[in-house]
């Protein structure tokens, strides 16, 4: 072989119909498309780190709400049964009191009555007391009596002979019946 067959020069270059600026540009797109796709990347991945923070916080707070959830539930049934045990104290001290506003009124009430009848008392009572200076009274004036009739049947008796010595003859006292118009005037009838 020869050495010029084995080389055979092209007649013509190729042309390469695409100019350097067209290159360049077409260059700087390329880069720039590059760059989009880098950004595009890197953003991705921060939405997709912040997407998973978010999803760890959203359950986070899913299970601090189950939480306060429980504890709310909790404390409403403490809180309802503290509230039953408060009603039935104030129900049991309500009992009490009307039991002892009961026993109050009825002291009250005995109160009243034993007044009425100390009052009652106390009138009959006035009411004797001027019966019994009355009877007092006519006591006196029936001694008053007595003793001038004693002292006239001893001059009576040193007369007759007949009458026995220390026996005082019988004498019929009339018999008083004072109104109680005249005892409250302090008038009597004899």
């Amino acid at each position: 072989m020869n050495k010029t067959q084995e080389f055979k020069i092209p007649v013509e270059r190729p042309k390469n119909k695409i100019n350097r600026w067209t290159l360049i540009t077409k260059k700087r797109q390329i880069d720039l498309m590059n760059e989009m796709i880098k950004i595009k990347r890197n953003e991705t991945n921060k939405i997709e780190s912040y997407t998973a923070k978010r999803n760890e916080a959203l359950n986070e707070s899913e299970k601090f709400l189950a939480q306060d959830i429980k504890s709310f539930v909790d404390f409403f049934k403490s809180n309802t049964q503290e509230s039953k045990k408060a009603i039935a104290a104030a129900e049991s001290q309500k009992n009490i009191r009307l039991e002892q506003t009961k026993i109050l009124d009825k002291k009250k009430s005995d109160n009243n009555k034993m007044l009425t009848n100390i009052r009652r008392n106390v009138d009959t009572l006035s009411y004797f007391n001027v019966y019994k200076e009355f009877l007092d009274n006519v006591s006196s004036k029936s001694k008053k009596l007595e003793k001038k009739q004693y002292i006239s049947d001893e001059n009576v008796e040193n007369k007759h002979p007949n009458t026995q010595k220390g026996k005082l003859p019988e004498i019929r006292s009339p018999v008083l019946s004072p109104t109680s118009q005249n005892i409250k005037k302090g008038e009597w009838n004899l």
